[in-house]
Formats: C-alpha cells, structure tokens, sequence
C-alpha cells in the first residue's frame, strides 16, 4: 500500500488509459471549470473598475440672455466639474473587489478538484468492474469443467443424473453472472467516456492495480484537509473583505469634495470714460461644496456591515467543524473498508478457495457429494464479490477524503 496523494499515479502500459489520461482529458473538456475560469475574468474586471476614479463633468453655461441695449446676449461660457473622494474610499471598495477575485480563484480550485474527484470515482468503479469480469470469467471456466466431469462421471455410471443437472445448471447461472459483469462494466465505461466527453469511444482497459489501496494518516490527512481546503480559504477571504468593508462604511461618514470652476463671457455693457461703453469681457467663477453629515452618517451601513464580520467569522469555524466531522465519518468508513479487505484477502478467501479445490478434487475423484461442490463454490463467489466491494469501498473512502478538500 502506499501513502495517499493528491494524484494516484500509476504505472504505464501499452494500449491501456491510465488515471492521468483520464484526469486530463476531464479538465479540458469539463464546461463548470470553463466557466469558473470565465468568473475569474469578470471578477478581475470588478476589481479593475472598483477603484477607478470618477470622471470630470465638462459643460456649457448661459446667463440673462437677452437681446436688450444692455445685456445684448448676457453670458455664456463653460465649467469643469470634479468630485474629490476622501477617506480612501475607491481604495477601501478596491480591496474588497480583490478578496473577491481571491473567492473566484478559490471556486476555479474548488471546481477543479471536484472534477479530479468524480473522475477518479468512475475510473476506480470501472477497475473494479473489469475486476468482476475476470472473476466471473474464472468461475465460469471452472463450472464448464466440473459439468464436464459430472458428465462423464455419469457416462461411467459413477455419478447419477441429478448431480449432472445440477452442474449444468451451475455452469448456465455462471454465463449470466459473466454476462450481467459485462454489461456493468459497459455502463461504467459509458459513465466515465461521458464524463470526459467521448460519448462514442469504443471500450477500452483501464489500467490500475486495484489492489493497492492508498493508506491514509489521519492526522496527516486532516492536518492538509484543513490547510489546504479552499473552501475554509474562500471563507476567511469572505472574512477579509467583510473587514473591509466595514472600514469602507464607516469611511462613508467622510464627504467628497465637489470642485467647480468654469470661465464665460459676459456682454453685458459698461461704461467707461468719454462716455464710450465696452462689454465686460472675460470672468471666471469657482465653486467649493462639501456634504455635511447630519442626518445622514451611514448608521445603518455600518450596523450592517459589522454583522457581516461577525457572519464571515462563525463561517470560518463552521467550514473547519464541517470538515472535521466528514473527515472522522469518512476515515471511519476507510477504516472499515479496510480491515474487510484484509480479512478477506489475508483468511476469507485463500480458506474458501482451498476448500473449493479440495471439494472438486475430491468430486473427480468420486469420494465428495456434488451439493458440498457446489455450496464451496457459491461461498467462493459471493466472497470473491465481497472482496472486490471491499476494495471499491476503500478506495472511494480515501477518495472522498479528498473530496473534503472541495467540500463535497
């Protein structure tokens, strides 16, 4: 056995798709991370715009037009208008937008380990599927020579008619056993070609040794569970940007600053020496303005967003007790899984099958009843099967350990 990584490589071999093929071929062709990549762009262009500076404003102005002696047309000109932000607001908003960007980062990751998760559970399902299919494919082999022998033991008049039957019958529900394995394993393989997009690929032998479980440490395990899980980091980048913004809410008390200057001609008439009169001319204007917070001081946003801290943080403790506890449920499962594998391979089996070849032996050799045949051989094959579920069991357990790591 060997200690349990991210990726389980195995060996290569020719005309075989290994676990890394498969892996690679469901990144690529897998639409949910597409599109988290497509989220990490957009929450990439919020965080762009987040901080960008609001524009000026730029227009015309016109004042006491008329077409009098006088005023002859009043004044007309232009103004640029600006809004000064203060306290650091666009900075505040732009920090916030990073820690979401950080969140869409960490669902790509999420999203990505989902995907190696669910394609290492139908890779092992169809190991094991093409596991059953040997096996019954032996027990039919041996079923078709112990018929064959009660033949001709009844040909020599050693054996009567209802111990042939009952062979011949034993033989027949170990061709639908086989039968019924191959269709399985045709619709495991159907599953996982689906899943990594080739529907109409013919099917081919996985390789993998199914019998190489994984070990699993548990405080190894759990210790990189909860270091390494993106969900626990989405949710303390949740915490960050709750933080700040409960800083931007409270720097919402501080007002901006509203500048406004503008330059116009005014032809209004007057008056000068001699008795001549000139138009007044060119004139600037200028225009300072602040918003006074009286009523207004953002109480409610800020109430608000003080409770959204307090959330982020509880949601940070509830991700890690989460993952606590699907962890002790799925090593305990892993454990169980475990320990039937051994017994079985280790006692279970090797017994039975001893016990089998002995009954047969025996059978061919006219000193064993059929009936003691034929229950060592269906002790042997329901075993055989239980093995194999064992096995499937463990290495799904060590795999949804994994899982942990993107909440599932």
């Amino acid at each position: 056995m060997k200690t349990l990584l991210f990726l389980f490589a195995l060996p290569l071999a020719a005309q075989q798709m290994r676990l890394a093929d498969l892996e690679t071929m469901a990144l690529n062709t897998n639409p949910s991370l597409a599109q988290a990549y497509w989220r990490i762009g957009a929450a990439i262009g919020r965080t762009r715009q987040a901080g960008a500076y609001p524009n000026p404003l730029v227009g015309a102005t016109g004042g006491e037009m008329s077409g009098g002696e006088v005023f002859r047309g009043g004044e007309f000109g232009g103004f640029l208008e600006q809004r000064i932000v203060l306290g650091g607001k666009l900075g505040l908003a732009r920090r916030a937008a990073e820690q979401d960007q950080r969140v869409s980062q960490l669902d790509r990751d999420t999203e990505r380990l989902r995907v190696l998760i669910a394609i290492r559970q139908r890779y092992y399902r169809v190991l094991t599927a093409q596991r059953l299919v040997e096996v019954r494919q032996e027990i039919v082999d041996v079923t078709a020579r112990t018929a064959a022998t009660s033949a001709e033991l009844q040909n020599i008049g050693q054996a009567d008619q209802p111990d042939r039957l009952s062979a011949e019958i034993e033989a027949e529900r170990a061709q639908l056993g086989l039968s019924v394995a191959r269709n399985a394993l045709e619709r495991a393989w159907r599953e996982i070609a689906a899943f990594v997009n080739l529907p109409d690929s013919p099917p081919q032998r996985l390789e993998g040794d199914l019998e190489n479980i994984p070990v699993v440490m548990p405080d190894v395990a759990l210790s990189r569970i909860l270091n390494e899980s993106p969900q626990i980091r989405a949710a303390e980048a949740f915490a960050v940007r709750n933080g700040v913004l409960l800083q931007k809410a409270h720097a919402e008390n501080i007002p901006d600053l509203q500048l406004r200057g503008g330059l116009h001609y005014n032809r209004e008439l007057l008056e000068l020496s001699g008795g001549r009169t000139a138009p007044v001319g060119k004139q600037g204007s200028f225009e300072v303005a602040i918003q006074i917070p009286i009523f207004n001081r953002n109480q409610g946003g800020i109430e608000a967003a003080t409770a959204e801290v307090g959330l982020a943080g509880r949601e940070v403790d509830r991700v890690r007790l989460a993952l606590r506890q699907g962890f002790a449920e799925q090593f305990r499962q892993y454990q169980d899984s475990v320990a039937t594998v051994t017994r079985y391979r280790d006692t279970l089996i090797p017994k039975a099958r001893e016990a089998f070849d002995m009954y047969t032996a025996n059978f061919r050799q006219m000193s064993a009843a059929y009936p003691k045949v034929l229950a060592s051989q269906r002790n042997l094959v329901q075993l055989q099967d239980e093995y194999l579920m064992a096995l499937l069991g463990a290495w799904e357990s060590a795999i949804e350990i994994d899982g942990l790591l993107a909440g599932l």
